[in-house]
């Protein structure tokens, strides 16, 4: 018996190998082959170009300030505190060239895989943020129904639960809903993403009550979707809801100074 476990482990690394040298592997981002059986989706090379979130960042929205600072422009705006939903939003990565092409095969190409990869890396950055740690709830950013179906996952809920996995947080995934097939939010500035998504969101009070949550979603650009979710959560009665990207696409300098 050993020997014919042997032997089969054998033919399988033979076939494995085989597969590899007629179609190997490739970067997502450079299509550099990869190496034989290794598991990341990018190549030495193009792994050097992940990136955390630098200091400073603003204290409320999370993007990178070059220039320094506590916070963007857009956050130093008192009716900004007072009006905001999303208490706060914090990203693993600059949404640098690698990780678009990781990203994008995970939502374009159905490589539902990726979302093991990105969860991996992402969920050291969620433990470095100590300000994130009273929120025990991990609720992913949702798609309509209609489009879950068509891409056959949300990838949200993919990188929500890997995470929830790692920190040991728990994860609804059925207590935010969207109600709303809205049109893409490319192309469309801070206000018109947060009118294009304007009742779109749903959320469950049996679930969000009295929660503190943590939304989840794969790349923040102006916080517009976060901060309609956490409006919806906020009228179902959560206490408190913040948002964690896995990347952060860095806005134009005219939003930063």
């Amino acid at each position: 018996m050993p020997e014919r476990n042997f032997i089969s482990r054998c033919a399988a690394f033979a076939a494995d190998l085989a597969v590899h040298t007629l179609l190997p592997d490739t970067c997502v981002h450079c299509r550099a082959d990869l190496r034989f059986r290794g598991e990341e989706p990018l190549c030495e090379e193009c792994v050097r170009g992940v990136k955390s979130v630098p200091e400073p960042f603003c204290r409320i929205c999370g993007v990178h300030l070059p220039d320094g600072g506590a916070h963007c422009y857009v956050c130093r705006s008192p009716s900004r505190r007072r009006l905001s939903k999303c208490g706060l939003i914090r990203s693993a990565f600059l949404f640098t060239d690698e990780i678009r092409a990781v990203v994008h095969g995970l939502k374009y190409r159905g490589r539902a895989g990726l979302a093991g990869y990105l969860s991996g890396l992402a969920s050291a950055r969620l433990a470095a943020y100590e300000e994130l740690n009273e929120y025990g709830v991990l609720v992913p950013v949702p798609l309509f129904e209609a489009r879950r179906r068509e891409r056959g996952f949300n990838q949200s809920f993919l990188l929500a639960r890997g995470l929830a996995q790692a920190s040991g947080r728990e994860l609804l995934d059925k207590a935010l809903f969207k109600i709303k097939d809205t049109p893409a939010q490319a192309g469309l500035d801070a206000r018109q993403r947060l009118e294009n998504l304007q009742n779109a969101f749903a959320a469950d009070e049996r679930l969000a009550a009295g929660r503190k949550i943590l939304l989840i979603d794969d790349v923040a650009t102006t916080g517009a979707t976060l901060e309609a979710c956490a409006a919806a959560l906020k009228k179902a009665g959560a206490s408190a809801v913040a948002g964690f990207s896995v990347a952060r696409e860095q806005p134009s300098g005219s939003d930063l100074q």
